[in-house]
């Protein structure tokens, strides 16, 4: 079984000017709860009325938005992404706004309960004007500036994202699930006519689609503004703005999720990766036996069901709880808690167990060359350990029954990890090399998780390190020999 991420995609609704025109070039009207008035003297549109608007009014300490989310490709083709949804599209998936969406600012979405601003109450499909729409609250105490800019008048822009399987190609039809895989139609005549086929290339977004964010941001010109400088080397940005090169929706949302920046670590926290990094070299030069005895001090994989109670609290509470016990958990549990998959099945996708045994040994140097981890503020942030750990989480019983039910598969104090030594007999490698003839050009979604398993790692070390009965070498050269260890 191999396992396949789904394709991201953001769009903005002044990325499409001819909905945006259709809309007299407004595309959201903002509301709250007025005690001093018996309710609004006009319907919000044909689709959301005043009743809908009325039935939910926002409480006191929220505010409300109605949006235009996006256009029918058949009234308003594509937008300038080169992105497109048919009215069968719409109809099927705009709802999933109500069940996955919730409200961002600048597509800082990881984690809907930390970074989330609102949520979304009501998704439709408004026919007649061939477009969808929702109603969203966002909260005023976390958006105050957004209240404050709402409520004089101001204009607000707005972007979506969605996951799918695959987008298709309007000329050939051919589907792909990467932009990697993109047909020549889609990778050299975005939003041109191509002949033979006598129609535009576009990217259709039909099968599957869940859209779960819809997120504030910076108006179209500064966003294009701030993807140029980040994405082309100094010299080259004038040339690209010059050009009519189109920014995809796939190429907005890898830009806007961050998953290739660099995120730092602070001053102390660099000090436990550069003893990482030391321990890191001790066991590429230790003998065969020495690694060998280091491997087994390396924490072991959970079962499903332990990393399904795992996943019952956020994955920073989780990973916090773990730490104050002086727990850790190694790259595949980490994989399974993010995926959603299976180890098992992990396992058996042959791309990402390549990328591990490739990147993994050269995690923690590669980390001291960078100056911190190639996955995104907003991945970094998602996976750091929260020193609180899960002290108000909801799930906190259960997790204190893990906690004790794993410490010796998980544990790095003293006496858990020599326990653990004296138990595990079988490593299945303690080679250093990875294997002759994988691919080095490993897919960047891989790369970002391998690399968010490095910031995790680094975080919970530096907490670990000075709790009581915990050897800082040994849990040092511990958790370094961990990433030497190749599956089989």
């Amino acid at each position: 079984m191999h396992i396949e991420r789904e394709l991201e995609k953001s769009f903005a609704t002044d990325d499409h000017a001819e909905l945006l025109r259709a809309a007299d070039g407004k595309a959201f009207t903002f509301f709250e709860r007025d005690r001093g008035r018996s309710g609004f003297t006009k319907s919000a549109s044909d689709v959301i009325s005043r009743l809908d608007l009325q039935e939910h009014m926002p409480p006191d300490d929220q505010f409300g938005v109605h949006l235009i989310t996006m256009g029918e490709e058949e009234t308003f083709g594509p937008n300038r992404n080169g992105d497109s949804a048919s009215r069968r599209s719409l109809d099927r998936h705009h709802g999933t706004f109500e069940k996955f969406g919730c409200v961002f600012r600048e597509h800082k979405n990881r984690n809907p309960v930390t970074q989330g601003i609102g949520t979304v109450r009501l998704a439709r499909v408004n026919p007649k004007m061939h477009r969808g729409e929702l109603i969203a609250w966002v909260e005023k105490d976390k958006a105050p500036d957004m209240y404050k800019k709402a409520k004089a008048g101001e204009e607000l822009s707005w972007s979506m994202s969605m996951r799918l399987p695959h987008d298709e190609c309007s000329c050939c039809k051919k589907k792909s699930k990467r932009t990697t895989d993109y047909c020549s139609h889609l990778k050299n005549n975005m939003l041109r006519f191509v002949d033979g086929f006598e129609k535009y290339a576009y990217a259709r977004n039909e099968d599957d689609v869940k859209f779960f964010d819809i997120s504030e941001v910076k108006r179209r010109a500064d966003r294009i503004a701030t993807f140029l400088s980040y994405t082309f080397p100094e010299g080259e940005m004038a040339k690209a703005a010059s050009g009519d090169a189109i920014i995809t929706g796939a190429q907005w949302a890898a830009f806007q999720f961050g998953n290739a920046r660099v995120v730092p670590f602070s001053e102390w926290e660099n000090l436990t990766l550069q003893k990482l990094a030391a321990a890191d070299e001790f066991v590429k030069r230790a003998d065969a036996v020495t690694r060998e005895v280091l491997c087994k001090l390396a924490p072991q994989d959970l079962s499903a069901d332990q990393i399904d109670t795992l996943a019952e609290v956020d994955f920073r509470n989780a990973g916090g709880e773990l730490a104050k016990r002086a727990m850790v958990i190694n790259f595949y549990t980490f994989a399974s808690l993010v995926t959603g998959q299976k180890i098992a099945d992990i396992e058996k996708n042959a791309a990402l167990c390549d990328a591990a045994e490739i990147k993994l040994p050269s995690l923690l140097s590669g980390m001291m060359h960078s100056g911190g981890c190639a996955c995104g503020e907003d991945v970094a942030d998602a996976v750091a350990p929260d020193e609180t750990g899960c002290s108000f989480s909801p799930g906190k019983d259960n997790i204190d029954r893990l906690m004790h039910e794993v410490g010796g598969d998980l544990g790095m104090g003293t006496g858990q990890a020599s326990d653990r030594a004296m138990r595990v007999v079988i490593i299945k490698s303690g080679s250093i090399a990875a294997r002759p003839g994988l691919k080095k050009n490993i897919d960047d979604y891989y790369v970002g998780l391998i690399e968010a398993y490095g910031h995790y790692l680094v975080k919970a070390a530096h907490q670990i390190k000075d709790l009581p009965d915990v050897n800082a070498g040994t849990l040092f050269r511990g958790l370094a020999a961990s990433l030497m260890i190749r599956r089989a």
